[in-house]
This record gives structure tokens, sequence and C-alpha cells, in this order.
């Protein structure tokens, strides 16, 4: 579901680069995401359980600039990769319930 594009929802072929504004949720997510980081030469697992989508964020330039916590060029050096019960997958909690999601980040070269 791509929120940019006015929730017009798209299938995801390869990897997801970052080369704008970019704001989805993913549906039927399952297993490992991979954040592959070049800069540093790293690349970020994230492992969860109790979830079934996942949401990629960057502001871009035009929205950054509003934003207090971002440096002039920041958002080129940002992502943010949540896991979650996003857009029509909402988990509805009753009054007094309980509900858990997990994520493990881990590192590896």
């Amino acid at each position: 579901v791509d929120k940019v594009d006015d929730g017009a929802r798209k299938t995801q072929a390869g990897p997801i680069t970052i080369e704008g504004e970019v704001d989805r949720i993913y549906l039927d997510v399952t297993g490992e995401q991979v954040i592959d980081d070049e800069s540093l030469g790293r690349k970020i697992h994230i492992t969860s359980r109790g979830y079934s989508t996942a949401v990629v964020w960057n502001p871009w330039s035009k929205i950054a600039a509003s934003m207090g916590d971002l440096g002039d060029d920041d958002y080129r050096k940002m992502i943010c990769v949540e896991t979650a019960n996003a857009g029509p997958e909402t988990v509805e909690i009753a009054a007094g319930g309980e509900y858990r999601l997990e994520a493990i980040f881990t590192l590896s070269s």
C-alpha cells in the first residue's frame, strides 16, 4: 500500500530502493527483513513475531526540512522499517486485553 501514491496497492519486485519520499505498508510479511547498509558494510536483520505488515518510511527532502530532528541531508542516510499490524491488518485489543509484538534486531557483515 503506497501512501505517497494515494494508497495505491502495488507489488514490490526486488530490493526496496529509496529515491524519493517513501511511506509504504507491506502486507502479508513473513520471515526476516534485511536492511543492507552498504555505507557501513553491515546488514541489519529484523526478525519479528505477532505482526503481519511492515512499514517502510523515508520523508525525503521536503518533509525532512520541516523536521527539527533531521539535519539538511540526514534523510539520505536514514530508513525507518517498522514491524506492525497496519493498514487493513490492524489488530483490535479489547479493554484489559493484551497483544504482544516482538522485534529482534541483529547485525552481520
